[in-house]
């Protein structure tokens, strides 16, 4: 951590479906020197399309939604730019990012300002900051082209088909049938939840202006613990045995991590390995934050590390070996 400049870090490890340990490191912020504790919150920036991939294949189970139907029929006040007459973006291309959309990622937007409405960002006239007009620029179902805007239009779509906010939608459909307490989607804290959060820091070890970016996307906006993530990649585990399935079905989950037009993405997830000896995962970089995990679905085991620094990664991959080490993991997919 001194080395890489990381002033905090929290690691979940998962063995056997259950929660072996969770070690926290260091201090949320360098200038409250609030130590990290098993409750902090980091924001989990990309990981963010894996857990909104969760919220929509329920909605999907719950028949609001299908992965097969045009997306724009669920689209109300703003549809896809460019998309010809004869072409059908799905729910299944956004969510595997097989949809030909452009925008690969957002930087978000000062802390201290109103955040823009979905609506606004899809259109790309949000402020400071403002990323591409989100259209389709490649072709639909053809390869693998990572897109944070393809998550925005799963967003709008969600928002629109169910009249809740993607934050009290995933809160409903997700953080709260598995009692994740620290984790949410918004850009707007009470005190009691800002002494639980993580500052992002900058590889020269200061803090960013403002602690953090606010980023309202589905894409990117997730604030959460490593203890939660564990919590929600377990579910994940035991739903892909049918052992609990408090969110999908045991025929949604194996959906979810099969490739989809590509080897190495399902629906939300990338994956390594074949299906008896199959890893998922997914990383995270905001400004400020890095943050990955990744998981076996036989064996029921895992392991998720947050930071609050953007030398975060560095410093992840060398855990992610170590951990795999101690514990005896067989063909860890170490990256």
């Amino acid at each position: 951590m001194q080395y890489y400049k990381v002033p905090g870090l929290s690691v979940a490890i998962i063995k056997d479906f259950a929660i072996d340990t969770v070690l926290t490191y260091g201090i949320q912020d360098i200038e409250t020197k609030i130590p990290v504790t098993n409750t902090t919150r980091f924001q989990a920036a990309s990981i963010s399309k894996a857990i909104s991939a969760v919220v929509a294949l329920h909605e999907v189970e719950q028949k609001q939604l299908s992965l097969t139907d045009d997306i724009s029929t669920y689209l109300t006040a703003w549809q896809i730019p460019q998309v010809g007459t004869n072409e059908t973006i799905t729910l299944a291309h956004l969510l595997s990012h097989t949809a030909g959309i452009n925008v690969p990622g957002y930087t978000g937007y000062d802390a201290n300002r109103p955040m823009p409405p979905i609506t606004t960002i899809l259109n790309g006239r949000a402020g400071d900051g403002e990323s591409e007009k989100v259209r389709k620029t490649g072709k639909v179902g053809k390869e693998f082209t990572y897109s944070g805007g393809g998550y925005s239009i799963v967003q709008k779509a969600l928002e629109d088909r169910t009249g809740h906010s993607f934050a009290e939608l995933s809160n409903r459909s997700l953080f709260q049938p598995l009692g994740l307490s620290n984790t949410s989607f918004g850009t707007s804290f009470n005190q009691s939840e800002s002494q639980r959060m993580a500052s992002g820091h900058l590889k020269s070890g200061a803090s960013i202006n403002g602690k953090w970016r606010n980023y309202p996307e589905a894409a990117g906006g997730l604030w959460t613990s490593t203890t939660d993530m564990a919590k929600l990649i377990i579910e994940i585990q035991k739903s892909y045995h049918n052992r609990s399935n408090k969110v999908l079905s045991q025929q949604m989950t194996r959906q979810m991590l099969t490739p989809f037009k590509n080897p190495i993405y399902g629906l939300g997830f990338y994956l390594d390995g074949k299906t008896d000896n199959l890893y998922f995962s997914h990383n995270g970089n905001n400004v400020g934050f890095q943050a990955n995990f990744i998981a076996h679905t036989q064996n029921g085991y895992g392991v998720v590390v947050m930071t609050n620094s953007d030398a975060g990664n560095l410093l992840i991959k060398e855990i992610f070996t170590a951990v795999s080490y101690q514990y005896g993991w067989q063909g860890f997919p170490c990256k």
